[in-house]
């Protein structure tokens, strides 16, 4: 079962203005990408396992369908996250911020 967390983390910024528009005098809204410098795609396996893939590895069988799923996603990280001149990764993590005040 899914948490509140888990449902509300994957809306746009103006589903959350609309909810919040008629309850709040305030709202600030406003997006931010940290880029996290990381030695390989790997570690950009590592790094969202513990947030945004959580709740799909969860819902696998077993830790050999969890395994056969993060090495699919490794293959395609390969691609999407290249290593950069140093040999880096420079990975794009964004956040949301939301303010609303009463």
């Amino acid at each position: 079962m899914e948490t509140a967390r888990q449902l509300l983390s994957h809306y746009n910024p103006e589903f959350y203005y609309d909810v919040l528009v008629d309850v709040t005098s305030k709202i600030e809204i406003w997006e931010t990408i940290y880029y996290q410098e990381v030695e390989d795609s790997e570690q950009v396996l590592e790094f969202i396992k513990g947030t945004e893939l959580r709740a799909y590895l969860e819902l696998l069988n077993s830790d050999e369908e969890r395994r056969e799923f993060e090495q699919l996603l490794l293959e395609r990280y390969h691609i999407a996250y290249p290593k950069s001149i140093n040999g880096k990764v420079l990975f794009p993590f964004k956040r949301l911020f939301i303010l609303a005040y009463t």
